[in-house]
């Protein structure tokens, strides 16, 4: 009973500290018709990413090498890091610019 207890708690501990924070937001900008740019933010939510729009909750298909923080810019976050990745998700990620920035 003891060794049970034991490798739980070893296996609990392993398990919270493989996981990433649940919700990361970032600053961002909208570009408006007018031609000026309204501050936004991006709420990205790791959990909903990795459980429901990765197979088998696969690091690599988003992270290169140890799994951390990816940093965002605007420039990755249009193409391999967010857009590109809705745009071929089969219908089950937003793809307009106000589904994302709040």
């Amino acid at each position: 009973m003891k060794q049970c207890l034991i490798m739980l708690l070893l296996l609990f501990a392993f398990c919270s500290t493989a996981t990433a924070a649940d919700i990361v937001t970032y600053k961002a900008a909208v570009a408006k018709n007018d031609g000026t740019k309204q501050e936004t933010t991006v709420r990205f939510d790791h959990a909903a990413h990795a459980g429901r729009y990765i197979a088998g909750n696969n690091c690599a298909a988003c992270h290169a090498g140890k799994p951390q923080k990816i940093a965002i810019s605007r420039k990755n976050a249009h193409a391999d890091a967010c857009l590109n990745c809705h745009k071929t998700s089969g219908g089950k990620a937003p793809t307009l610019c106000a589904d994302c920035h709040k």
